[in-house]
């Protein structure tokens, strides 16, 4: 389980860095294959009026809903250790130590979905069902209200992408410097935290990551 959670959240990491550092491209001439890559909510406003808002939430639902359930088995593989390497991840396993404020952050999945806290849940060992369904119904609702939301900014959108159709050169160098740089990081940060989970394995009784189905 704990190697392909690692796997999918560096794969998702590139997913998305690839989706924004194609930007200038995709957005003009494949906004779908944009979307498929990188389906966060800053895309499905910029996108509103490139797709419909059926194809938007179709794609969106289930590639949104991939993601934060990886971050959740991450969580559940890494244990504490790996979700505490961040401030976000700390403050969601200190909220989760108190049991009515881990129930608000499972509610609250209907409303923001969160990585941090999607591994929190994850590390603190809360059961996959009531996560799952509260991530679906929180990323649905989420999704449609972005689609609602995106095709009233329309105008704004097709300036930003008139922009960026104006100065092709000039954002693929902007943005593919800040994807590349963003991608590097991030992968560290996950590969760091992993081998620091593997060590702590080895040293404990039993060798294996908390959280790991056994």
């Amino acid at each position: 389980m704990g190697a392909w959670s690692v796997l999918a959240v560096l794969v998702i990491l590139a997913a998305g860095q690839t989706g924004l550092a194609l930007l200038p491209v995709l957005a003009l001439r494949a906004p779908l294959a944009l979307l498929a890559l990188r389906p966060q909510p800053e895309m499905m406003l910029l996108l509103a009026g490139k797709l419909s808002p059926v194809d938007i939430v179709l794609v969106a639902v289930p590639l949104r809903l991939l993601i934060h359930i990886s971050y959740f088995e991450l969580g559940r593989w890494g244990g504490e250790m790996l979700v505490a390497r961040t401030r976000a991840g700390a403050w969601a396993l200190n909220a989760l130590s108190r049991r009515w404020l881990g129930m608000v952050l499972v509610i609250s999945c209907l409303v923001h979905q969160s990585t941090p806290v999607d591994m929190a849940l994850g590390a603190r060992g809360t059961r996959r069902r009531p996560v799952v369904i509260a991530l679906l119904a929180g990323v649905t609702i989420s999704s449609i209200l972005l689609v609602w939301l995106g095709t009233h900014l329309t105008p704004y959108s097709a300036a930003v992408l008139a922009v960026i159709g104006d100065h092709p050169l000039a954002t693929l160098v902007l943005v593919g410097v800040l994807a590349a740089t963003a991608l590097m990081l991030s992968a560290r940060q996950v590969l760091r935290a992993a081998r620091a989970v593997r060590e702590d394995a080895r040293q404990t009784p039993g060798g294996q990551p908390e959280g790991e189905d056994v």
